[in-house]
């Protein structure tokens, strides 16, 4: 069965500027050249590497797959479990996969000078790595807890609208999406996540928002809704 694709791009483009509304009233010190983030760690779900790909030309398209076939061997993060399946685990007190992510792994494939060529198109996990203080400087993100809150629902609402799709590595979703015979089983909602060693996504089923910060993030949650994330 087809997929209303072109529904939930705009749907995850109004997710984004919704964040952006939200960080845009923070006091960020992230800044153009501020790199320190830009790792190969970085995961995506399959709708957002779908919003990415869309909107490349071919040229571009072209050159975004060799950066990352370059690197394909590294080693990298790639996530054992999603964050809406986190949440249902947490929830039953199952135990969580350990997960091995190092920055020190390097930065991300497509970094040139410092900068994003694919700024507009990232995606929420690079969206969402902000932080008060130069990261550079103090070797982590310095942000506020319901910042980090927020964060975590975000990914989750993203994974609820792609939750036909996967979730993989950056460069995993982005190479497998980028052969025409995948990108088509998406479309028709039969895409093989395990074929392409990625992860199947999960419907948003409990929100990982802490009791403390509920009546703070309402506003935040009743625009959401008015997306559309059923």
């Amino acid at each position: 069965m087809s997929i209303n694709l072109s529904q939930k791009l705009q749907h995850l483009q109004q997710v984004f500027e919704l964040y952006s509304t939200y960080t845009d009233s923070l006091d960020l010190a992230c800044r153009k050249h501020c790199c320190h983030c830009c790792t190969r760690n970085v995961s995506l779900t399959s709708l957002e590497a779908t919003a990415i790909l869309d909107r490349l030309n071919p040229a571009d398209k072209n050159q975004v797959r060799a950066q990352l076939q370059t690197q394909a061997a590294l080693e990298r993060f790639q996530p054992r479990i999603t964050t809406n399946e986190m949440a249902q685990r947490c929830i039953q007190g199952q135990r969580l996969p350990e997960e091995s992510c190092d920055p020190d792994w390097g930065p991300c494939p497509l970094l040139e000078n410092r900068a994003c060529p694919i700024y507009p198109l990232r995606p929420f996990a690079c969206r969402c790595l902000i932080s008060r203080s130069n990261c550079e400087q103090i070797g982590c993100a310095d942000m506020e807890e319901f910042t980090l809150a927020v964060n975590i629902v975000f990914l989750q609402v993203i994974e609820h609208l792609d939750r036909d799709g996967c979730t993989g590595n950056f460069s995993d979703v982005l190479l497998y999406l980028s052969k025409p015979e995948n990108m088509d089983a998406y479309r028709q909602g039969r895409l093989d996540c395990a074929g392409g060693g990625l992860l199947c996504n999960r419907p948003l089923k409990t929100l990982m928002l802490p009791p403390p910060f509920r009546r703070q993030a309402a506003p935040l949650l009743q625009k959401l809704q008015r997306i559309g994330i059923g």
